[in-house]
């Protein structure tokens, strides 16, 4: 077992420390306001922070220090940075600060940013090569979005939350893995939320496969029965990817046909 964490990568709460000291690391919205990218909010419980801005050596300091002094493995990089995935309106984007360090106004923000967070991920990997980044649809910007950018510099993206109940859950998730991984490898595609304890949890792993298979749960909660069938699908899956490496591409495109299926391909028993 590793630990991962959940982190949202750009944002602060109202009364955190680093807020308070640093108010000149967040965005500054078309108010001239410190400002939420992540939804339209009076009460304005956390801000957004600039990647424009030495926040970017902030956060890095601290996933690092997580990584040394706890071990951390995975990084679940979450929440809006220049744009949100929920609100559909322009002027509420990028910074508006024109005296921010590494970005002149508003327009040369909306770049900036992406490319300093793409630069932070290189260098997390630089000082921590076991790190699994996973950047989420909300950090690019656009609901269910897997950018080429984002898988280069990312290990993992979280591509979606699978919410609805067996099969359509399960159907849909097979349909975000099979448009998106002709050109996208199937292993930068993560999407959450398939539980352990569903009913039907072998038929939602069938549908996981497409995509880096990550799901919920407790796995001390299962009965010895359910550790059986999850332990010969993984093992298969190990198998299968050592193999075929079917993770970086989708066997079944043109080019990829003369592929010969062999015993086994089918899952196990």
């Amino acid at each position: 077992m590793k630990p991962g964490l959940w982190i949202s990568i750009g944002s602060a709460t109202s009364d955190s420390k680093v807020l308070q000291e640093h108010p000149e690391w967040f965005i500054v919205n078309r108010n001239g306001k410190i400002g939420n990218l992540h939804y339209e909010s009076s009460g304005q419980e956390f801000a957004t922070s600039c990647f424009g801005t030495d926040w970017v050596n902030y956060i890095k300091s601290a996933i690092l220090k997580l990584v040394k002094e706890h071990g951390l493995a995975y990084a679940k990089l979450d929440l809006s940075i220049v744009t949100s995935a929920y609100i559909n309106n322009p002027a509420i984007s990028g910074c508006y600060a024109e005296n921010h360090p590494y970005h002149r106004d508003h327009e040369e923000s909306l770049i900036v940013i992406y490319q300093n967070v793409l630069k932070l991920f290189d260098e997390l990997h630089a000082e921590a090569p076991d790190l699994f980044i996973d950047c989420t649809f909300e950090t690019a910007g656009k609901l269910q979005l897997q950018d080429y950018a984002f898988a280069k510099h990312a290990e993992g993206n979280w591509l979606s939350n699978i919410e609805e109940p067996f099969p359509t859950g399960a159907l849909r998730m097979r349909q975000l893995a099979w448009w998106r991984s002709p050109a996208l490898p199937a292993g930068s595609l993560v999407i959450g939320n398939l539980p352990f304890d569903s009913k039907n949890f072998e038929f939602d792993l069938k549908s996981l496969i497409g995509t880096l298979p990550i799901v919920l749960g407790d796995p001390r909660k299962l009965t010895a029965e359910e550790r059986s069938v999850i332990k010969k699908w993984a093992d298969w899956m190990v198998k299968m990817q050592d193999k075929y490496d079917y993770m970086t591409f989708r066997q079944d495109l043109p080019g990829l046909a003369n592929l010969r299926k062999e015993p086994g391909m089918d899952g196990p028993g």
